[in-house]
């Protein structure tokens, strides 16, 4: 076992400027990890990676007011994280945090939080993953999480194998809540993924929860407001999908054109199939401006 503990701090008296990086690493076993810290003015990173068994990967870069946790158990587990954050106006200096946790093989954590080619830092974001496919010790689980500017929030969790989330977010105030759990059979769909679900959300209080449960399901949730500051609660697009059974595809795609200063958007799905030969729902939807759709598939 290697532990490691790394702590450097500035300070400045008159400016009253405090600079610190933190960096806790315990390695267990044969695994690599590589840890870049950059921190200005009054911010800090810090940075806590634990690994414990073989062939994990754990990559960490951070500038300026950040925190990462990294946690792998098993063999052949990858996690990349960049952030980017602080170091700009006071309404831009919140805190970047990301929890990746890895439980089991060959599963792919991909996390960047920062500005997108300029602008003000990413800042006050949050991304919490979860893998974990030990039962099923299958082919592993992907996650990729891309936030833009400031305050919002991904929470993906993954169980048994197979499992593909690809959340992109951009602008502020978004939340995307993943939750996919498959069969733990082997993938059915050749070198593919079971489940797969693809959320792109850009402007300000949109809101995304996916559910999946079962084999072959596939999501994909596009939203988009044409909110501008100063931002209300009332302008915002709401997705609600759940999934259970197999071969569930949903299509969900929502722009907000704010006529009337009233474009809320709202749709909820809800599938079940759960066999018949495996043939299962689908549904699409595309609304733009105060919508309200609500679907119900069940084929037993």
């Amino acid at each position: 076992m290697k532990k490691v503990i790394l702590g450097a701090a500035a300070l400045m008296i008159g400016t009253m400027s405090y600079a610190q990086n933190v960096n806790e690493l315990d390695q267990m076993g044969s695994n690599n990890a590589d840890i870049v810290q950059v921190s200005t003015g009054t911010f800090y990173n810090n940075s806590d990676v634990d690994q414990d068994g073989s062939g994990n990967d754990a990559q960490v870069n951070q500038e300026g007011n950040n925190d990462s946790t990294v946690d792998q158990t098993g063999t052949g587990n990858m996690a990349d994280i960049n952030q980017i954050g602080g170091n700009q106006p006071t309404f831009y200096v919140d805190v970047n945090t990301s929890t990746a946790i890895q439980n089991g093989s060959g599963n792919v954590i991909d996390v960047d939080q920062a500005n997108l080619g300029g602008g003000n830092p990413a800042s006050g974001n949050i991304s919490e993953i979860d893998q974990n496919n030990v039962a099923s010790g299958g082919d592993g689980n992907y996650a990729r999480v891309l936030q833009g500017p400031f305050h919002n929030g991904s929470y993906v969790t993954q169980v048994n194998d197979d499992n593909s989330v690809n959340v992109d977010q951009f602008g502020g105030r978004n939340t995307s809540n993943t939750n996919q759990t498959s069969d733990g059979v082997l993938s059915s769909v050749g070198a593919g993924f079971e489940q797969e679900s693809t959320v792109v959300q850009r402007g300000n209080y949109n809101l995304s929860t996916v559910n999946q449960d079962g084999s072959n399901n596939q999501s994909s949730v596009d939203q988009q407001t044409s909110a501008g500051f100063p931002i209300t609660l009332g302008e915002s697009n709401v997705a609600t999908i759940d999934q259970d059974g197999y071969n569930n595809m949903s299509t969900t795609t929502q722009s907000d054109s704010m006529l009337g200063n009233d474009g809320n958007n709202l749709i909820t799905v809800t599938q079940e199939n759960l066999s018949t030969a495996f043939l299962g729902n689908i549904s699409t939807e595309n609304q733009m401006g105060g919508n309200t759709a609500t679907v119900t598939q069940t084929n037993n």
